[in-house]
């Protein structure tokens, strides 16, 4: 594990290098379609450019995604290519950009990109028009009118903010209800063993009744634990897995120990 911390255009971004170097999948390898060899082939001449992904742990050829329109209906056209690299790592703020390179460079934590990444990342997107510098005739497709393109961008950014509002919406309502189960769990967990105290109560000051009265309560107590807990513990896993903030995530590793703890004890009941 290697997390850095850099400071990019001052906006302090952190991220591990090493595992987003390690992190090949059939996403991310290089494509062969005539789009993405025409953006790998500018990319790799612009060295400056393939050492700041490389900083990152980024090949250039190693892309989740190549958007690619040509700017004008003509074989002589300039490409608009889009190419997305998923980082692992976090970063202040929503997202960013700027020129360098003779780039667009875009820092974005939510994009309608393919990937099954887990954990914290972010995108770094790669953006510029480009002549078709293949040795090889063009595939030309029918070009995006002007007004199309912009509905297309539009469309792309609003269903990235819903989606990013949803998983954010979705995660903190896990949150809450794992940390609410927790009490619940807590309280049960402390009503079984005042409900046991009394029962060992009853049996020493009353010799008549026979324990096999009360055969059964360590049972039903235990059943009761190890459902909530199991339920609890999978709601926290799920909310360490989503949640996008630091605090969320380290309170929902804390409840997994607690939930954790509470299953055994329920276990441990089974025998009482």
């Amino acid at each position: 594990m290697s997390v850095e911390t850099k400071d990019i255009n001052s906006v302090e971004v952190t991220f591990d290098k090493s595992k987003t170097k390690e992190y090949r999948t059939d996403v991310n390898k290089p494509c062969d379609c005539q789009d993405c060899r025409n953006y790998y082939k500018h990319i790799e001449k612009n060295h400056e450019l393939i050492e700041f992904l490389n900083s990152f742990g980024i090949d250039y050829d190693c892309t989740e995604e190549v958007f690619s329109w040509d700017l004008e209906n003509d074989p002589d056209s300039l490409i608009r290519h889009e190419g997305y690299y998923g980082v692992f790592g976090n970063f202040e703020g929503e997202g960013f950009e700027f020129e360098k390179f003779g780039v667009k460079i875009t820092f974005a934590k939510g994009a309608t990109i393919p990937c099954d990444r887990q954990g914290e990342y972010f995108w770094i997107c790669i953006g510029g028009d480009f002549p078709y510098i293949l040795d090889e005739e063009r595939d030309f497709p029918i070009a995006f009118s002007e007004t199309t393109k912009e509905l297309c961008q539009l469309l792309f950014h609003k269903t990235t903010e819903k989606l990013n509002i949803g998983k954010k919406i979705f995660s903190t309502i896990l949150f809450v209800t794992s940390i609410l189960l927790s009490l619940f769990d807590i309280g049960f967990c402390v009503y079984g063993i005042i409900d046991i105290n009394k029962t060992t109560a009853k049996l020493a000051n009353t010799p008549g009744t026979s324990g096999i009265d009360y055969f059964g309560t360590g049972w039903v107590l235990g059943i009761g634990l190890f459902l909530l807990s199991a339920f609890g513990l999978l709601l926290s896993i799920i909310s360490a897995k989503i949640s996008q903030k630091k605090v969320f995530v380290c309170i929902s590793y804390i409840m997994i120990i607690l939930f954790s703890v509470l299953l055994i004890l329920g276990i441990v009941s089974f025998y009482i």
